[in-house]
């Protein structure tokens, strides 16, 4: 196995992607530029799959920069991605939808309307238009075919301060279900499935734990998580994450990195 230089491996366009030698597996990452999501790029990257990661602060040629804010400036890219990359007869594609937004951090009678569409926007209208969008594209290839979502244990609690990071997980997780039942009956069905990745050390606990205690009434519970060493790396998740995607996990599944760890 060779290990490539993660600034250097995969491509901006699916051009750059066909001009390197690599396998025909390819996996693309929604918020990979940085936390669990470049974990995830620079892993599948060390096991020579090609690479696109979309984000807004990404480097590289495997980059494509996209605002999940304000997706109609840039889903026109990734549409024409999807189709010239859906071309290719790739034994393996993987589409991990991993871009997420925690805040804002505070209660409902706080919250402004732009709050709101921003979080929600990002989390799941956009996650749904970039899915639906590469389902569509993909829909008559024959390679094997995984989608999965990250998700949170927000998704199956409510948390207070955080109900717009709440409500979009809980959403994109039952789209996903309902996207799986549909690729059950079809001829090549694609596999989706849900991922809650646990607590990771990334920039978003460091903004939990910067939290007041007002807008987040759990915030010393993080605290105290940090101080412990009980925050998972990165890199750990991401290979607890490459694992149950290799294992050939149920349709529609939900699976817990603290059960794959």
């Amino acid at each position: 196995m060779t290990v490539r230089d993660a600034g250097s491996a995969g491509g901006s366009a699916s051009g750059n992607l066909m001009n390197q030698e690599k396998s025909m597996n390819l996996v693309i990452v929604t918020g990979g530029s940085r936390g669990l999501g470049k974990a995830l790029v620079d892993l599948y990257q060390v096991f020579e799959w090609s690479t696109l990661e979309f984000s807004r602060s990404g480097t590289g040629l495997h980059h494509i920069p996209v605002d999940l804010a304000e997706l109609d400036a840039s889903l026109g890219v990734l549409e024409q991605q999807f189709q010239t990359l859906s071309k290719t007869a790739w034994k393996r594609v993987v589409f991990i939808n991993n871009a997420g937004l925690l805040r804002p951090i505070a209660p409902v009678h706080v919250l402004a309307d732009a709050q709101i569409e921003q979080n929600l926007a990002v989390n799941l209208v956009s996650g749904i238009r970039v899915v639906s969008a590469f389902v569509r594209s993909f829909w008559a290839s024959e390679s094997q075919i995984m989608i999965a979502n990250v998700s949170s244990g927000a998704a199956q609690k409510g948390y207070a301060g955080w109900s717009l990071y709440c409500a979009a997980k809980a959403g994109m997780e039952n789209y996903i279900r309902a996207l799986a039942a549909e690729q059950s009956a079809s001829a090549r069905p694609m596999r989706c499935i849900n991922i809650e990745p646990g607590v990771i050390d990334t920039e978003m606990q460091a903004e939990i734990r910067n939290a007041g205690s007002e807008n987040f009434p759990e915030v010393a519970r993080f605290i105290e998580l940090k101080k412990s060493g009980q925050l998972r790396s990165p890199k750990a998740v991401a290979r607890a994450i490459m694992r149950i995607i290799d294992s050939s996990p149920d349709n529609g599944g939900r699976y817990r990195i603290a059960d794959h760890a």
